[in-house]
Formats: structure tokens, C-alpha cells, sequence
């Protein structure tokens, strides 16, 4: 195996196939194996979700993960938090020329890992000049059958409605800031990259349509979200600082850099809305799997106030919670 990737890599002829054919033999599952112009699937009944996203991140590798995982969990979550058991993956890969191959293939190996039980189907590899790509990017799509009942939406909140995060927010905005070399840190604060699917889609089994709305908290963060919610139901919505979960840790980082955690992204948290009279049931669902023990309550949906979310601080104050304005910190996802 070369150490180096090549352009040659990305050319369509021999050097092209054997590192296809390395990849594919990390990934190996009986669709993959073909390597035809597309995927076929056996036929599936009911609703289908498709999803798909880029990732970027830098550094390539952090504590906790790092972009392989990162991409599967990613676009995992963004099927599972609307109520749909994934299927299926795809995997393309822009890889810069020089790029160390050992470090792509522990990428690989990571997406193979991560994915468990849900098989990349189909892919494609591009390789770019040198000073093109700062090392690999990755771009997954998902695709997944949603369960029956589930029928979440940002549109769908109304007066009464509690709002439920699964855990500590800020954590993988944090420690991708912390791990950057040009700020200067030095920390193992780990991400929470996580896949959700265990813990999400039994809520949705129990409760089907009373979760209102299912959302992973990724870039713009919980502020961001919660605005989102806001907006599209057009509510008014109360949340309290107090009971919002932030870990020591992030919170050091984001006092010492006067940021706001509320803004930052988590890549293994979900921001959930349910009827009032499923919140008990919600809680217990949640908290009954390991990745959700830090699940509670943070808020409802109200009459006043609608579009606007207000906070009320510890400090027995209110302010208006609104998305973070421009990037925080580039390249985090």
C-alpha cells in the first residue's frame, strides 16, 4: 500500500481501482460489492426518509472521534430524530493529494464501525491537487423507512407543549475549539458525537405523533434551534437557564473565551417536543438509555411572545435567546 494518496488516485484507471477496492473491502457488505453505477435495494413499505450532508471538520481527528465518525452519526441522526429506522448509507470522499493513507483508512475503518448494522451501499472516491481539500472531506447520504405514527415537525408545536433536551449541550462546539492548534489549547475535552438511533426511536415506537418535534442539536446550537421551533410554529417559547445541562468543562472553556454554550453545536443530543401529557413517559424512555441519562425538561411552548424565545436566567431575569449571528468557529462538522 502507498503511503501517500496520489492523483493518479482519482484518475479512473488502475491506481483508481485499488483504492477503491480497498475502501470497499473495509465497508464489505453484499450490495457494496458489485460496485455498480448505483445501489439496488430490496423494495420497502411505508414512508421513506432520505437525508444526506457534507463534513469538514478540523482537526480531521479529536477527542472522542473524528470525521468518519462524525459523518455516519451525523446523517444517522438526522433520519432517526425524524422517526425513521436507517437503512441504508452512501460515502463519498474528496481526498487531497498527499493525504496519509494510513489516516484514510482509519477513516474508513471508523465510518465501518460507527455504521454498525446500517451498510454503505454504494460511494465514490475524487481526489483533489495539493492545497485543495486541507487533507479529506466526506459526504454521506442516509436513507431510512419512518416508522408508523411518527410525523415530527417544526411546524408542529403548540401552547402546552414541553420541550425536552437528551443531555449537555455545547460539548462537541467546545471541544473542537479546544483542540485547534491556532488557538492555542491543549485539552482531551471529548465530543459527543453519538449515534441516537437506541435511544430515539424507541420514544417514537411509544409515543408515535405526540413527539411534536425531534431535532439533533448540531451548528447555531440549542439557541438556534429553539428559534427555529419558534418560528415555524409560530409560538412563543419559555426556557429556563437553570435547567439547561452544561458540563463544568464546557462551561470553563466557553467563560474563558466569552461564548455563549447555548450556541454551540452538539453532535450526540437531540432537542425533543412532546405533548404534556407524554412528558413523564418521554423522560422515563429517555433516561433508560445510557446516552440520554442527563435527559429533563427545559421548557414549554406559551401563548405570548409568539416567534420569540425567551430565557429566563438564573438570576430570576429574562432575555430574548436568539441564533448565533455568522460562524462561531468554521469547519466544526
Amino acid at each position: 500500500m502507498k503511503d501517500r494518496i496520489r492523483l493518479s488516485d482519482g484518475g479512473g484507471g488502475l491506481d483508481s481501482r485499488e483504492l477503491v477496492d480497498q475502501i470497499a473491502s473495509v465497508l464489505s457488505n453484499p450490495v457494496l460489492s458489485g460496485l455498480e453505477d448505483s445501489a439496488i435495494l430490496d423494495g420497502v413499505e411505508g414512508r421513506v426518509a432520505f437525508t444526506t450532508d457534507g463534513f469538514v471538520v478540523k482537526p480531521t481527528f479529536f477527542p472522542g472521534g473524528d470525521i468518519g465518525k462524525l459523518a455516519v452519526c451525523g446523517t444517522l441522526n438526522d433520519l432517526v430524530v425524524m422517526g425513521a429506522r436507517p437503512k441504508a448509507l452512501s460515502l463519498s470522499l474528496i481526498i487531497e493529494e498527499g493525504f496519509a493513507k494510513k489516516d484514510l483508512m482509519r477513516i474508513v475503518t471508523s465510518i465501518k464501525e460507527t455504521a454498525g448494522d446500517t451498510p454503505v451501499v454504494t460511494g465514490d472516491t475524487k481526489v483533489v491537487e495539493h492545497g485543495s481539500a486541507d487533507g479529506i472531506f466526506v459526504i454521506t447520504a442516509g436513507v431510512g423507512v419512518q416508522l408508523k405514527g411518527a410525523n415530527p415537525s417544526a411546524s408542529r408545536l403548540t401552547e402546552g407543549d414541553k420541550l425536552i433536551v437528551t443531555g449537555s449541550v455545547g460539548r462537541h462546539g467546545a471541544s473542537i475549539m479546544a483542540n485547534r492548534e491556532e488557538l492555542g489549547f491543549s485539552s482531551d475535552l471529548l465530543s459527543d458525537v453519538a449515534y441516537q438511533g437506541d435511544m430515539i426511536l424507541p420514544l417514537f415506537e411509544s409515543l408515535g405523533a405526540d413527539v411534536k418535534v425531534c431535532r439533533d442539536v448540531t451548528r447555531g446550537g440549542m439557541s438556534a434551534i429553539l428559534s427555529e421551533f419558534a418560528h415555524s410554529s409560530d409560538v412563543g417559547i419559555e426556557v429556563m437557564e437553570a435547567d439547561i445541562p452544561v458540563d463544568p468543562d464546557v462551561k470553563g472553556l466557553c467563560d474563558a473565551l466569552g461564548l455563549d454554550p447555548l450556541t454551540l453545536a452538539c453532535e450526540g443530543r437531540s432537542l425533543i417536543g412532546v405533548c404534556p401529557g407524554r412528558l413523564d413517559e418521554a423522560l422515563e424512555i429517555l433516561t433508560g438509555n445510557p446516552l440520554g441519562s442527563g435527559t429533563c425538561q427545559i421548557g414549554e411552548v406559551v401563548a405570548d411572545h409568539a416567534r420569540m424565545v425567551h430565557l429566563r436566567t438564573i438570576i430570576g431575569g429574562a432575555r430574548i435567546l436568539e441564533p448565533p449571528a455568522g460562524e462561531l468557529l468554521p469547519r466544526i462538522c
